[in-house]
This record gives structure tokens, C-alpha cells and sequence, in this order.
């Protein structure tokens, strides 16, 4: 008798234990499926153990025939596969939704357990079109505001070469000669930042021998010159090369 009745109590136990697990186990999915970011849980070898309601919308899975299939086969984007199976997820993947070409997907992917992946998609279509919105604005205003620019000082410039010009415009158009330079500067610089956005530039990284870019660059420095006729003396400590864009440094 007493044999039985712990055994019974033990039962009863876990019984006890495995609806409290299971109480814990379904809150979690009802916050995952209350998530607006899609939720995946692969296997070590990439088969579908769950996902939430947003993934279903975001990959068009579905849940009566896709769980335990591979993730690579129900999303075949060649990128896609290719970020998946590198096990290397420092930085995130955007793609397009295959379930709507229109949405743009930024996917973080978490390695857990034995090469088991926690997956995180996240809708960013309106992030992106502002983006694109922001560096299209960047690219009209530099190039539209580069021509008026140069015509003023343009105009400046003659106006200052003229020997009928009054003396008492000299400091009044030495002023608006350095502020259109100021102007000219940062419109270059908007102009730059246009130009590293555009395209990663990582293919047109390597190293740099400083030494030669400097002292062919104080070249071209002593040509600009010209009749002013400046010394410039070059003194370097090291023979140091720099990893990055030869085009750019100079």
C-alpha cells in the first residue's frame, strides 16, 4: 500500500509539472504570435520546428504542411540560402519577401543548442523607402545647388579682379567669396556621403602605401601653386601603409 500510494503521488506530481510546463509553453507562443517581427525555429540541419503568425504571413508558410520541411527548400532565394547555411550571422540579411516582392525583409538569425537557429524577420518596406527617399534628397539638393554656387562665385570672383570695383565692396565680396567656398565644401561633402551610399566600396579597400600618396600629393600641391611658387617640406616618421580607398584618402 504504501508503495502504491507514492507511486501515485509521484504521478501526480508530475502531472502537476507537465501542465505547468505546458501553461509556460503556450504563453510564450501566444507572445511570439502577438510579435509583428516573424519568429523561426530550425533544427541543426534547417527543418522547420515552429514559427509564429507574423512568419507565416512574411514566408507564406503553412502549418498544416510545411513543419519539419527544410527552410531552404520553402524559401529559395539563392542569397537567402546562402546567408543560411554560412553559420556567420554578424550582420543581417535584407531581402524581399517571398510571399510579396513589394516588402523588404531584414533577417537576424541567432545560433542556439547544436546548430539549432533562432530566426528574426523584420518588416522594414517603409524604413527603406525613407531611406531612399532621404539619400534621393541628398543627391537633388547637391547637384541642383553646385551650379547657382558656381555662377555667384563666378561673378564674385570678377567683380574682385576688376580694378573699377570700389574699394568699399572689397570686404563685403571677400566675404561672399569665403562663404561660397564654405558652401561649394559642404555640397562636396553631401556629394561624397551620395557616393559611399550608393555602393558598398568594400572591393576598392586594400592597402595603401602612405609615403608615395603623400609625396604625390604635395606634387600636385606644388603644380597648383603655380607662380605663388609655395615650399612645402615633407617629414614622415614611418613608411606605415593604411588599409582603405587610395581615391578617397587622397
Amino acid at each position: 500500500g504504501d508503495l502504491f500510494e507514492g507511486l501515485y503521488h509521484s504521478q501526480q506530481q508530475n502531472l502537476k509539472a507537465r501542465d505547468r510546463l505546458s501553461r509556460m509553453i503556450n504563453r510564450v507562443r501566444s507572445s511570439a504570435n502577438a510579435l509583428r517581427d516573424g519568429v523561426v525555429m530550425t533544427n541543426a540541419i534547417g527543418q522547420l520546428d515552429w514559427w509564429n503568425d507574423a512568419a507565416t504571413r512574411l514566408f507564406g508558410f503553412d502549418e498544416k504542411k510545411d513543419q519539419a520541411q527544410l527552410i531552404t527548400n520553402l524559401f529559395r532565394d539563392p542569397e537567402f540560402i546562402a546567408y543560411f547555411e554560412q553559420k556567420q550571422y554578424d550582420d543581417p540579411l535584407e531581402i524581399n519577401s517571398p510571399t510579396d516582392p513589394n516588402l523588404i525583409l531584414r533577417i537576424h538569425i541567432t545560433l542556439f543548442g547544436e546548430d539549432e537557429r533562432l530566426m528574426l524577420a523584420q518588416d522594414i518596406t517603409r524604413l527603406h523607402h525613407l531611406e531612399q527617399m532621404r539619400k534621393d534628397f541628398v543627391s537633388n539638393v547637391s547637384h541642383e545647388m553646385r551650379t547657382p554656387l558656381t555662377v555667384i562665385r563666378g561673378y564674385v570672383e570678377t567683380m574682385l579682379d576688376s580694378p573699377d570695383a570700389p574699394s568699399r565692396w572689397q570686404r563685403a565680396l571677400r566675404s561672399m567669396e569665403g562663404q561660397t567656398q564654405r558652401l561649394e565644401a559642404i555640397i562636396s561633402d553631401l556629394m561624397l556621403l551620395e557616393k559611399y551610399e550608393s555602393k558598398d566600396g568594400s572591393d576598392m579597400e586594400g592597402e595603401v602605401d602612405m609615403s608615395a600618396l603623400i609625396q604625390s600629393v604635395c606634387k600636385d600641391a606644388e603644380l597648383y601653386s603655380g607662380d605663388r611658387k609655395h615650399s612645402i617640406r615633407i617629414e614622415l616618421d614611418s613608411l606605415s601603409t593604411v588599409w582603405g580607398i587610395e581615391s578617397q584618402l587622397r
